[in-house]
C-alpha cells in the first residue's frame, strides 16, 4: 500500500516547521526515502551519473530527499511492487529479457503505463499516479 500523508500527518509536520523554524530541521525531519514492497535490490545514483541497469531488470529511480540522490531499485524478480513516499519526477530503464510487459499502476488499480524492453533508452516518470508497478 502506497503511503499518501493523511491531513493529521500534514498539521503535525506544519506544527513541527512552525516550531523549528529557521534551524533547518524541519524539512530534514519531515523527508522519507522512497520504498518498495517486496523487497528489491537498490543502490544510490549521484545527480549527472549516468543511469545503467543490469540485464534482466526493470530499473527505477525516484529522488531521495535524505541522500540527495536517485534511489533506484533494480526489479528483476517477476512481481507486483508496491510504492511508498515515490513522490515527483524520476526515470526508469527496461533491460529485461524476452516479451515481457510492465504496466505501472494508480491508487484504484488502473493503469497508467504498460510498456516493453527497449534498454538502453532512459525514460522520464511522474511517479504522482503511480501506486504499483508489475514488471512481468
Amino acid at each position: 500500500m502506497r503511503l499518501k500523508p493523511s491531513l493529521l500527518a500534514l498539521a503535525g509536520t506544519a506544527v513541527l516547521a512552525l516550531t523549528t523554524l529557521g534551524t533547518g530541521t524541519a524539512a530534514q525531519a519531515a523527508a522519507t526515502s522512497p520504498g518498495i514492497s517486496p523487497w528489491a535490490p537498490s543502490r544510490t545514483l549521484a545527480p549527472g551519473a549516468p543511469a545503467s541497469c543490469p540485464s534482466g531488470s526493470l530499473c527505477v529511480a525516484a529522488w531521495d530527499a535524505n541522500a540527495d540522490a536517485w534511489k533506484v531499485f533494480d526489479l528483476d524478480a517477476c512481481n507486483r511492487y508496491y510504492l511508498s513516499y515515490w513522490n515527483g519526477t524520476g526515470w526508469y530503464v527496461d533491460n529485461q529479457t524476452g516479451s515481457v510487459t510492465s504496466t505501472f499502476y494508480g491508487q484504484t488499480g488502473n493503469t497508467v503505463k504498460s510498456f516493453k524492453p527497449d534498454y538502453p533508452t532512459l525514460h522520464g516518470a511522474d511517479w504522482d499516479p503511480v501506486w504499483s508497478i508489475r514488471n512481468c
